[in-house]
C-alpha cells in the first residue's frame, strides 16, 4: 500500500480526538493529532524546526521557505509513522498560523498551512459540528471536567452547573462560524475533500459504516476497508441545555449572529 497522509480540519469539541482514536484503533492509520499544537508533549514540531534551522541557516520566513519547511515535516512524519498512512489534526484557529501561537485565519486572507495541504493534494476531512453554541457549551464543561474522558463520570450531569459568559460565548460563535467559511472557501475545488458532521459520524465507540467508506474513499481504498477501530472516549456531557445554566441566552446568541452574518451576505 502507498504511505499518504491524511487531514482533519476542525474546531475543538466537534470529535476530532474521537476520530483519532478510531483511526489509531484500526491497523492501517497512525494518527498523531494537534502535531501543530503548542505545548503538543511530543514536541514533534518545534524539535522539528531547531534541526531544519540549523540545517538551512539561510532559511528567512519568506513563503517559499515556509512551504518547504512545512512539506519537509511533513515528510518526516510520514517517514517515522509505522503505518501506511498518516493522520494529523489542524484545527481552526491554528489555521492561520503554526506552533508557539494560535492564530485564526485572516478575514479575507489565506492560509499557510492550507496552501501547503491543497499544493500536495491532500486527503482532507472537515469535521462540523452545525452549532457553535454546542461546542463552546462543551469547551466550558470540558474545562471543568477535564478535556478527554475514558471512565465513567465522577458527577452525573444534574450535579453540574455552569454558566456562560456572553461576550466570550459571541467572540468564539463568530470566531468558528468565520473559519468554518474560510475552510468550505479555501477547499470549495479540493478534489479529495469529505465533510462529516458531528455527531453523525459516530456510531457508538465506532465510526459509522458511511463514515468509514467515506474515509477509505478519500484514501482511495475500497469502500469496505477496516480503515478504523473502537476509540475508548466519552461523552464530556451529552446534555449541554442541563448542564449550562444560561443555555437558551447561548442559544439566542447563535441566532443573533447568524442573522447578522445573513444579513450581510445579502
Amino acid at each position: 500500500m502507498d504511505r499518504q497522509i491524511i487531514v482533519t480540519i476542525a474546531t475543538q469539541r466537534s470529535g476530532t480526538k474521537f476520530l483519532c482514536g478510531c483511526l489509531n484503533a484500526g491497523t492501517l492509520v497512525r494518527s498523531v493529532a494537534e502535531c501543530f499544537q503548542p505545548g503538543e508533549p511530543r514536541r514533534l514540531f518545534p524539535t522539528f524546526l531547531a534541526g531544519w534551522f540549523a540545517r538551512h541557516p539561510e532559511f528567512d520566513f519568506r513563503s517559499a521557505h515556509m512551504h518547504a519547511l512545512l512539506g519537509a515535516f511533513l515528510d518526516e512524519m510520514l517517514a517515522r509513522s509505522d503505518r501506511p498512512i498518516l493522520h494529523f489534526d489542524v484545527m481552526y484557529n491554528n489555521l492561520g498560523g503554526f506552533s508557539g501561537a494560535w492564530a485564526w485565519p485572516p478575514p479575507g486572507g489565506g492560509s499557510l498551512i492550507a496552501a501547503v495541504l491543497r499544493a500536495r493534494n491532500l486527503p482532507i476531512i472537515h469535521l462540523v459540528r452545525d452549532s457553535p453554541a454546542e461546542c463552546h457549551a462543551s469547551t466550558l464543561i470540558a474545562e471543568h471536567r477535564g478535556w478527554h474522558r475514558r471512565t465513567a463520570l465522577a458527577e452525573p450531569d444534574a450535579a453540574l452547573r455552569l454558566v456562560a459568559e456572553p461576550r466570550r460565548a459571541a467572540r468564539e460563535i463568530r470566531a468558528i462560524l468565520d473559519a468554518r467559511d474560510f475552510v468550505r472557501r479555501t477547499f470549495r475545488r479540493h478534489p479529495r475533500l469529505l465533510e462529516l458532521r458531528y455527531p453523525d459520524f459516530i456510531d457508538g465507540q465506532r465510526l459509522a459504516p458511511a463514515a468509514q467508506a467515506g474515509i477509505a474513499a478519500l484514501l482511495g481504498l475500497p469502500a469496505d476497508t477496516p480503515v478504523a477501530g473502537a476509540a475508548d472516549l466519552r461523552p464530556t456531557a451529552p446534555d449541554k441545555a442541563q448542564v449550562i445554566e444560561n443555555w437558551d441566552e447561548l442559544v439566542a446568541i447563535e441566532a443573533t449572529i447568524r442573522a447578522e452574518r445573513a444579513a450581510r451576505r445579502g
